[in-house]
């Protein structure tokens, strides 16, 4: 077998099959979250993911729709979020939820109900993962919602406890 790479594909060879690898067919964004988003009670809010760690295709909007990931290649592709909800004040039916949106339509949630009051304030994580088939040019987002009652917050104390990967799977 024979290997050879230029700037943009690699092609492996062991004649007679010959398999060309280009790079445009790896798409991948990991985003993180480390300051902290102010969450109104009883309003689904957009996350600011708000540090890259990698993305291929720079799909992350970084100004005017801070949070959404513009999908580069149509295909299925693994979403999967964590949400790290920081001294939340919940009491006995009070909902905290997070959504995967796929072009403005919820595909996914997570949710948990709080079943008794709790006495103190509590930290929770949240995790939602999805493999959906997304068109060139729609959008991803993840979304957030809580019923406390007050103004809640997510963030990440630790440069994983909220983030969000996307992987398209080929």
């Amino acid at each position: 077998p024979t290997y050879s790479s230029g700037a943009s594909s690699a092609t492996f060879t062991n004649s007679p099959i010959t398999t060309n690898i280009s790079d445009s067919s790896f798409v991948a964004a990991k985003y993180t979250k480390n300051d902290s988003q102010t969450i109104s009670n009883l309003t689904i809010t957009r996350v600011e993911f708000d540090d890259e760690t990698y993305d291929t295709d720079s799909g992350m909007d970084t100004s005017s729709n801070v949070g959404r990931y513009t999908v580069p290649v149509t295909g299925y592709y693994l979403i999967d979020t964590t949400i790290y909800w920081s001294a939340i004040d919940l009491d006995a039916g009070d909902w905290i939820r997070t959504y995967i949106n796929i072009n403005g339509t919820i595909t996914k949630i997570t949710e948990y109900e709080a079943g008794v009051d709790y006495t103190a304030d509590q930290n929770f994580s949240q995790s939602v993962m999805d493999v959906a088939l997304v068109t060139a040019g729609q959008y991803i987002e993840i979304q957030v919602f809580q019923s406390t009652g007050g103004s809640e917050s997510v963030y990440s104390p630790d440069p994983i406890a909220t983030m969000l990967t996307i992987t398209k799977l080929n």
